[in-house]
């Protein structure tokens, strides 16, 4: 029994479908020009075609990426200075809160109480202090250019001077208090002093 051999056309590969035994193949390869280059056209124009969609796709893709990334380079920035904000923002609070500070340690520091309030107590418990034979010391001011200072005392009603802090025998802290023209019933009609009793350092171990 003899098997005949069949043969696919060389061109099978672009469309043709010729099969046969191997003289008939050969004979059809070099014979059928005229279809073989039919599709060989049909074969370049389609890899021509999917070669051009293939780019269009690259190119939607290439916009859509570039889309997105200048979407995620505005949300960057956008983040980056609400970050700045909110740091420019620590940074405010933590200053306010060091001022803040400041201001209690300075208030801490002195004991602002009313002047008139201290001379009415001074004048009621004269007396007893006099009669607890509290050590009496000197304590010298020297107001340089008077007359401006009093001028200036005259222009300004709150205008009022501070001597530098003393202690007292017992170891309180104060200070003088000065209004060249007058505070209070003494405004313009005397020079009233005022002795401020300060926060000191070792208040906790004073009687």
């Amino acid at each position: 029994m003899d098997f005949l051999i069949l043969r696919q056309c060389k061109y099978h590969c672009i469309g043709c479908n010729f099969t046969a035994s191997s003289e008939e193949v050969t004979h059809h390869e070099s014979c059928d020009h005229k279809h073989h280059l039919e599709l060989i056209v049909i074969f370049m124009f389609n890899s021509d075609l999917q070669t051009l969609k293939t780019s269009n796709r690259l190119q939607e893709f290439s916009s859509d990426l570039r889309y997105r990334m200048q979407q995620l380079e505005m949300r960057h920035r956008s983040v980056t200075a609400l970050e700045q904000g909110r740091e420019r923002e620590a940074v405010i609070v933590a200053r306010l809160e060091e001022m803040e500070a400041a201001v209690r340690d300075i208030r801490s520091s002195y004991t602002f109480a009313d002047p008139m309030a201290s001379h009415l107590e001074l004048a009621n418990h004269g007396s007893s202090i006099a009669e607890q034979n509290v050590e009496v010391s000197t304590n010298t001011i020297t107001i340089h250019r008077y007359e401006e200072e009093r001028q200036r005392a005259m222009t300004y009603s709150h205008y009022v001077i501070n001597s530098s802090p003393f202690f007292t025998s017992n170891g309180y802290k104060m200070c003088s208090r000065i209004y060249l023209n007058g505070h209070g019933i003494g405004t313009e009609r005397c020079m009233t002093v005022f002795f401020v009793i300060m926060r000191g350092e070792d208040d906790a171990f004073l009687p």
